[in-house]
């Protein structure tokens, strides 16, 4: 499950501008106490306007976030049967909704056990039950990066902030285990549990010009996509990522309803986000095309 989370900034913002605002300092408490300096009369007055902070004219920003309710399953998989890996889970997005972009990090993540021990570096094929866990993520310019997580709590920082109106970070778990154990095969009863939580700083307002071309994907372009699967809902150009929806024609796919087979969909740039991405290359968004499920036998 999703939740959207939003948090308002005013209060950082306040602290920010009582540190910096300028203050009204008036000519006579910068001159001598001599009344005559101010043009050897004694009874002139020094006629100084104040200068004030205004604030500002604009909304402060809130931080706006969907983030998942719980990390989910996962599953310890010691012979990597299917080559799924020795420890995975399945892909978890949070997602930027603010309008800016938002730093964030992992924060006093951390792995733990009752039946295996926590190592920092993948277990020997035999031994007590041991197990690495990795957190992999994948940032806004499509880098992925692992952290081996221990039992101590720690912070883990994404290298890139997220985009405004749709820059997300997928991450997942992954990692390596005992394959034999000396003191007893792995069964259904053992299990590990990893836990973090958020931290999100917004970053100054970012336009994203796109203007070369879409070399890189979150996705393999040449993919046809069955009826019943989702569109990715951001691509990468000029090693940005770029949030975006896609259109057959002038109807727009809801991630609600399958696909439709047979059809051709387009990227195209929100409407919620014309004002922050532009592209000068509208022409070369990428196009995925649908096929329908294979019939069964």
């Amino acid at each position: 499950m999703k939740n959207t989370v939003k948090r308002m900034l005013s209060g950082l913002m306040a602290m920010s501008m009582l540190m910096c605002g300028a203050t009204s300092v008036y000519a006579a408490e910068l001159g001598d106490t001599d009344p005559t300096s101010a043009g050897g009369d004694p009874a002139a007055e020094l006629d100084v306007d104040p200068i004030t902070n205004a604030g500002t004219e604009k909304d402060l920003p809130t931080i706006d976030v969907t983030v998942p309710t719980s990390i989910g399953n996962i599953v310890i998989n010691p012979f990597n049967l299917e080559g799924s890996g020795q420890i995975y889970s399945a892909d978890i997005k949070v997602i930027n909704n603010s309008v800016v972009p938002l730093s964030v990090t992992f924060a006093a993540a951390s792995v733990s056990s009752e039946s295996a021990t926590i190592s920092a570096k993948a277990p020997g094929a035999t031994g007590d039950k041991s197990v690495m866990v990795n957190l992999s993520y994948t940032d806004g310019l499509g880098k992925t990066t692992s952290k081996v997580l221990s039992g101590e709590g720690q912070d883990v920082p994404v290298a890139t902030p997220m985009a405004p109106l749709g820059g997300s970070v997928t991450y997942t778990f992954t990692g390596s285990t005992t394959i034999n154990p000396t003191n007893g095969p792995w069964s259904e009863e053992d299990a590990i549990t990893v836990t973090h939580a958020f931290k999100f700083v917004a970053n100054t307002y970012a336009e994203y010009n796109i203007t070369k071309s879409f070399a890189l994907y979150t996705y393999d372009a040449n993919k046809e996509f069955t009826e019943g699967d989702t569109l990715p809902s951001s691509i990468l150009g000029d090693g940005k990522e770029f949030p975006v929806v896609w259109k057959n024609g002038s109807t727009l796919y809801s991630t609600e309803t399958d696909l439709t087979a047979d059809t051709e969909y387009t990227a195209c740039i929100p409407d919620a986000n014309v004002d922050i991405y532009t592209t000068t290359i509208a022409d070369k968004l990428p196009k995925i095309t649908v096929k329908a499920a294979p019939s069964g036998d």
